[in-house]
Formats: structure tokens, sequence, C-alpha cells
């Protein structure tokens, strides 16, 4: 069995302790939120030769507007679902770079370069949890208000697709030479047109963390989750459309040795008995550096050539937030 296995199994005991000494205090609630999205990051597209950084592509969320949905079921007993999904608004999204370091003998040295406008073009993020929160602790104030602590295991599975395309911009490729020369300030810049490269990632996350929820007086409440997955499950493609041959599209696998990183922080505020004001901010991390690349002639199909495992790799980093109104139904 393997590391993750073993988690998985001990989170799983987790739960059943945290069952059997949760509260028996509460109600059953349901809860569900409608909110304005803003996204702020960038996606990475790598290329590397014997651990080194060959080329690299970056695709930004400078900033990007979406919609987020999210509906909670709590019942009595601490068992805790949720179900959240966010999309983008496809617009353009900042100038994306593309950089290459071809001179083996000086990795550090750009010997190629190009600035596009990106759009993006889709953004879907859609997730689905599972917690048990037990009462941690519960501390009295001054003026006998109750302050009350929870904490509990959560296991979840995410989902994520992101993608761009770059349209127009220019180059600045120097002269061939072997080795390959620099970058210059009077290297020539060369305008391009029309659409010139579309890349996709998409992400699955199978997630272990832990959820704090934190009861206030005056009808505050706040979560902080964490979640962690040592497995990141993953595929790129990457279209250019004016590489030779009619065009190329690279495919990029990954299965392994992947990390990912999630936070996650709300505050909500209950105005009534079934509406509450909340703002939240959370924080994605993923890294892949270990992705196998399968080329392809862009026209006909055909495979044209296949990488070694780690000859490739896809980053994702972005930080969202969102504000609205939670409508709750309760029993």
């Amino acid at each position: 069995m393997n590391g993750f296995g073993r988690r998985i199994i001990i989170f799983l005991i987790f739960f059943i302790t945290a069952h059997v000494a949760s509260s028996e205090e509460g109600e059953n609630s349901f809860n569900f939120s409608i909110s304005p999205s803003l996204i702020v990051g960038s996606g990475f597209e790598y290329a590397f030769k014997i651990d080194s950084l060959k080329s690299k592509l970056d695709w930004p969320l400078l900033p990007a507007g979406g919609i987020t949905a999210n509906a909670e079921l709590s019942l009595k007993k601490g068992l805790y679902f949720s179900f959240f999904s966010s999309f983008i608004i496809p617009a353009y999204s900042g100038q994306m770079f593309d950089y290459d370091y071809l001179n083996y003998s000086d990795p550090s040295m750009l010997t190629k370069f190009s600035e596009h406008k990106s759009y993006i073009r889709q953004g879907t993020d859609l997730s689905f949890s599972l917690a048990w929160l037990r009462p941690l602790v519960v501390y009295k104030t001054s003026t006998n208000k109750k302050i009350k602590i929870h904490c509990g295991p959560s296991l979840s599975v995410r989902y994520i697709l992101n993608a761009w395309d770059a349209v127009d911009g220019y180059t600045k490729y120097p002269p061939d030479t072997n080795p390959p020369s620099p970058v210059l300030p009077d290297t020539p810049t060369i305008s391009v047109a029309g659409l010139g490269i579309s890349y996709k990632q998409t992400f699955i996350l199978p997630n272990i963390g832990v959820l704090f929820r934190f009861e206030l007086p005056r009808e505050w409440k706040i979560d902080l989750s964490t979640q962690l997955c040592p497995s990141a499950i993953g595929l790129a493609e990457d279209f250019h459309y004016k590489k030779e041959h009619g065009g190329l599209k690279f495919v990029d696998v990954f299965k392994k040795k992947n990390l990912s990183f999630y936070l996650y922080l709300s505050a909500e505020k209950r105005l009534s008995k079934h509406f509450s004001f909340f703002s939240s901010i959370d924080y994605t991390s993923i890294t892949a550096y270990h992705g196998k690349l399968f080329t392809y002639y862009l026209e006909s199909g055909l495979l044209k050539s296949i990488s070694s495992t780690g000859s490739v790799g896809a980053a994702l980093y972005h930080a969202r937030i969102n504000l609205g109104i939670k409508i709750r139904i309760s029993k």
C-alpha cells in the first residue's frame, strides 16, 4: 500500500473517532450561496532538458472575474458536506510571456522571447468535500457569551480546468547560431497577428485536510480549512498553430510526484434566521514537474515523438476573493 493510501485509512479512523465523540447538539442545516469572484494568479507551462529549464510560458489571470456557487449541508452529529463550483468569465486576462533557454552551456541565458495578448476562454473549478466536525473547546467571555471552536478531518475531490489563447504580439528571436545567442535589447522585434498558441490545463486532486470552525459572539462564524494533495493527476494540451508542418500539438501527462496545497478562510455574519453575509479568500498552489510529453502533428494528428517522464511540467498559483449573501434553511 502506498503512502497516500495509508493516509486515507488514518483519516477514516479519525472520521469514525470524531463521529463517536461528536456533539448531539445543534441542528440540521442547508446553506446555499452565489457570489461574484475575483481571481488573481497565473498558470505555467515548462519544458526541461537534463534537469535544466528549457522553456517557460506564463499564462496570466491578472485579474479574472467569475461566479462562484457553494452548497453546504451540516448534520446534527457533525457531518458536513460541501459542493463548491467556480466559473471564470471569458475575457482578456493579461500579457502572456514565452521564454526559451536553449544554450545548455549557460542554462540561465534567455535565447528566445515573445509576448502576446492572453485571453482566458474557460475556467472551471469544482470540488466535493466531506468533513466531520467535533467540538474542540468552549470559552466564556466576560459578558457570559460563548466562543465555540470545532475541528475535524476532511476529504475532498477537486477538478480544475483552465484554458487560454495567445493572440497577436511580437517575437524577439536572435539569428540562429551554435550555440544559441542571447536575446539583447537590439534584437529585432517581429510583430505577429492572429491566434498563435492555445493552452489548457486540467487537474484532478484527491485531497486530505483539516477544517476549523469558530462560532463567535454577535452571530459571527469563521471557517479555516487547509487541504493537501501529494499525488495530483494532470493533463495539459498546448497547440502551437504557427509551428512547422501546419502546427504542433503537445500533450503533457502528469500522474505522480505532483503536489497541491489549498488554503481557505471565510467570515460570515448572520443577518437573520435565513440570511448571512459572508466574505472569503482562498489560495491554490499546484506544482507538477514530472510530466511525460507526447507531440503530434496538428493537421494529420499523427504522433511525432514521445519524451521521457520529467521532460515537461505545469503549475497553477492563484488567489480568489468572494463576497455575497448566504441563504440558510434549518430544521
